[in-house]
């Protein structure tokens, strides 16, 4: 949970310096901060779920369930992940919508670490 908390304080910092230097205005730059607080209000919940289905698929790789049904529950963790990710794409969209052309290397910053995004635990990568 410190991780977190640091990481939001670092973005928020990071967010702050970015916005200085590319002279976005305090209107936008209020503006972006209620959309992210909107995403994060509404993505918490699912992040909840992802990160009880990984624990899930962890207690059943580790059990005697099938093949079958750990493939069942792993679909249903690339749905989770899948819905996150479009709740995070329509965010960022909507920030694009008020950020004029200039300014949306902004949009960079708001993704996270390396510009790939906040990770949720567990490495279980989609590859098909």
């Amino acid at each position: 949970m410190k991780n977190i908390s640091i990481f939001i304080i670092l973005v928020s910092l990071s967010l702050s310096i970015c916005a200085k230097e590319i002279k976005i205005p305090q209107e936008r730059i209020k503006q972006i901060k209620t959309i992210k607080r909107d995403f994060k209000n509404s993505s918490q919940e699912l992040k909840n779920k992802i990160v009880a289905q990984i624990n899930k698929m962890d207690e059943l790789l580790m059990s005697e369930a099938s093949e079958e049904e750990i493939k069942k529950e792993f679909k249903f963790l690339k749905e989770l992940r899948n819905k996150h990710q479009s709740l995070r794409l329509e965010s960022l969209l909507k920030m694009r919508r008020i950020l004029p052309l200039k300014e949306r290397v902004f949009l960079k910053f708001m993704k996270g670490p390396g510009g790939r995004g906040e990770n949720i635990r567990g490495s279980l990568h989609d590859q098909e």
